[in-house]
């Protein structure tokens, strides 16, 4: 047992060492044998005649030389070269694979051991360089699903008035005919924005607020009109409240319409009869909370809602893109999104944007 331990000592003593000392190690110790080998093989031969002797005493020295030299060369590549070769082949033969899921270890504090750590670093920056470029087509087919969830609302609108057109065919005036039109070129422009979004967008970290200086009064009656649109459709009714002054604000109209058209399409989905849509200013942001009188939030609704891709069972058909989108763009605005049932029941939801001082310099919260 003793003896096993203090082979093993060696062993860990010897795969400490460089190639280089190694090597020196092994042919000194073997040129050591050789030569007590020729010592010891020339006091047998002198028992010999003479000319055996003289005939076999330099054939002895070359076979004992070369069995050294060949021991010592079967050795070297035995210890210091089988195991990490092996490993680094297995490790080559994987990645071309493209199967990164394995780690090449190798304890040895030698150049092998180096190479073998160099080896192991080359396959862990493949791996995040895999899962990056995983994670980025997983979120270039977010993004795109994104705005195609978004791309519904302009057409339900666009839709909505055109039903009511061909219901209402020779009862509306040219008066109506015009704001109608007027309406669904403003929705029709939205698509377009959205298209030329998504061409230029690669990642979520790439939208922007653009503020400009918008009128109070315009953006409730936008974004009042649109929602008593999207509830006539499901036949709910909608309460507007505003308590916004009449100052101008400077806000990105753009991002506020995308996540409130989002809101009012999940709450419109979901309410027995009533959505209501609530406009105030609260410690420099534009508030908008949307409640509605449906069953509210689950549980798993309101820690995951947010969440790309959730869905429950309610929302056959839906991607769970909506509120994923709407808090993306809300962060872009500087703002939150908050999900929460309402004391007297059903769910609300509160989007906050917060205004900018300057709309050619948008500031976060806190400058």
């Amino acid at each position: 047992m003793g003896s096993g331990i203090y082979m093993e000592r060696i062993k860990r003593t010897f795969k400490k060492l460089t190639i280089k000392k190694s090597f020196a190690l092994l042919i000194l110790l073997f040129l050591l044998l050789d030569i007590f080998l020729c010592l010891a093989t020339a006091g047998l031969l002198q028992l010999l005649p003479g000319k055996y002797y003289a005939l076999s005493s330099p054939l002895i020295v070359c076979l004992y030389s070369a069995l050294c030299l060949a021991s010592a060369a079967c050795l070297f590549y035995k210890c210091k070269l089988e195991e990490p070769v092996r490993l680094i082949k297995e490790a080559a033969a994987r990645i071309g694979r493209q199967d990164l899921d394995f780690r090449l270890s190798y304890d040895s504090a030698d150049e092998m051991g180096e190479l073998c750590r160099n080896v192991e670093s080359m396959r862990l920056a493949l791996e995040d360089n895999y899962h990056l470029l995983w994670s980025q087509a997983e979120e270039k087919k977010r993004i795109n699903a994104a705005f195609a969830h978004d791309m519904r609302t302009p057409l339900t609108i666009i839709k909505g008035y055109l039903e009511f057109q061909e219901l209402s065919a020779g009862s509306l005036s040219p008066k109506d005919l015009q704001k109608q039109a007027a309406v669904m070129k403003k929705h029709l422009a939205r698509m377009e924005n959205y298209i030329e979004a998504m061409n230029s967008l690669a990642t979520p970290d790439g939208i922007r607020a653009i503020p400009s200086l918008i009128r109070p009064r315009k953006l409730e009656e936008e974004l009042f009109r649109t929602a008593a649109m999207l509830c006539q459709r499901l036949h709910k009714s909608f309460i507007p409240e505003s308590q916004l002054p009449g100052s101008p604000l400077s806000a990105d109209p753009e991002i506020i319409s995308r996540v409130l058209d989002n809101i009012l399409s999940n709450a419109a989905a979901h309410a027995s009869c009533t959505v209501t849509l609530r406009l105030s200013l609260k410690q420099g942001a534009l508030l908008a909370e949307v409640s509605d009188d449906g069953p509210g939030f689950t549980t798993a609704a309101l820690e995951k809602g947010c969440d790309p891709f959730f869905t429950e069972a309610r929302d056959n058909g839906h991607q769970g893109l909506g509120l994923y989108t709407s808090c993306l763009l809300c962060l872009a605005h500087h703002g939150s999104l908050t999900l929460a049932n309402a004391p007297e029941g059903g769910a609300r939801v509160a989007a906050s944007f917060l205004l900018f001082q300057d709309p050619k310099a948008p500031q976060k919260a806190g400058d």
